[in-house]
């Protein structure tokens, strides 16, 4: 009986330790994290601070993903997997700083619009790179790579560089 009890806590022990797995990050939660710090790279002059936000993390389009192809900085990168559009709810998104985050609805007084992808990450989930579009006026638009990192201090993740891919 007391050898059952002594294997049972070893074997739970060493289930225990077992490396967590981060398969499931949550991509929402990294674009709250990065969400102010992106928007203050981009030149917004408008009075009007009202900004909407796409409904879904979209997969890369393929221009996307033949730009990050050509480059060997990203070949660490699963930039395969993901098919699919996550869904936004916006009210998870809180770090947007002085601007206003407004319900993504036809007509509605936003002056700039953002979209976000999908994150890709490299292999041990660590590291991610996503593309962020604003579409800030008229004749306004700037397309970025961003590279993100999960801080280990705070548990944030963070802008660790960013790319312009295309600028009007």
């Amino acid at each position: 009986m007391k050898k059952n009890i002594c294997l049972l806590a070893v074997l739970f022990i060493v289930l225990s330790c077992k490396e967590v797995k981060t398969d499931n990050i949550d991509e929402i939660v990294i674009v709250n994290d990065i969400f102010k710090e992106i928007l203050n790279q981009v030149d917004l002059t408008s009075e009007n601070k009202k900004i909407t936000i796409d409904d879904y993390l979209r997969p890369l389009k393929t221009e996307d993903l033949r730009s990050l192809k050509v480059s060997d900085l990203y070949l660490n990168y699963d930039l395969e997997n993901k098919k699919e559009n996550l869904q936004v709810d916006s009210k998870r998104i809180t770090n947007f700083g002085n601007y206003i985050l407004i319900k993504n609805e036809p007509n509605n007084d936003a002056t700039s619009k953002l979209y976000f992808s999908r994150v890709y990450f490299n292999e041990n989930k660590k590291k991610g790179i996503l593309i962020f579009e604003i579409f800030c006026g008229e004749y306004c638009y700037e397309k970025k790579i961003i590279k993100v990192e999960k801080d280990k201090s705070s548990g944030d993740w963070v802008v660790t560089d960013t790319n312009t891919l295309e600028v009007a």
